[in-house]
């Protein structure tokens, strides 16, 4: 949320906070809803006050601004993150590494593989 914003200053936010939110209210039909192509135009658009976003915690770091507030949603469901790649040809070294070291974070002991 905008760091100007009246809720960036509460802690133990829920859903229902946001909800009655001036700049975000899904009951409310005359706001309108802005799509934005990338991560810097959403950014510009929250600091901006033009909307609320919600994103995982590692956005705190990863995408730091000064018109941006992070605030944790008691409520909000965990997020979930999949990652796919080719089988074949056998991933470069770097990929091996990456899946290495999502394999002991990730809930499946093998990766799910489709078959064409």
């Amino acid at each position: 949320m905008a760091a100007h914003s009246p809720l960036a200053t509460t802690t133990g936010l829920s859903w229902s906070d946001l909800a009655g939110a001036s700049s975000w209210n899904p009951a409310n039909s005359v706001l309108a809803i802005i799509t934005c192509t990338n991560c810097d135009e959403w950014i510009k658009l929250v600091a901006a006050n033009r909307g609320i976003g919600v994103v995982p915690d590692l956005a705190r770091t990863r995408v730091p601004h000064p018109g941006v507030a992070y605030r944790d949603i008691s409520d909000a469901p965990p997020s979930r993150v999949s990652v796919a790649w080719r089988a074949r040809p056998v991933p470069p070294r770097s990929v091996q590494r990456f899946l290495g070291v999502l394999r002991p974070v990730n809930r499946c002991a093998e990766p799910v593989r489709r078959r064409r």
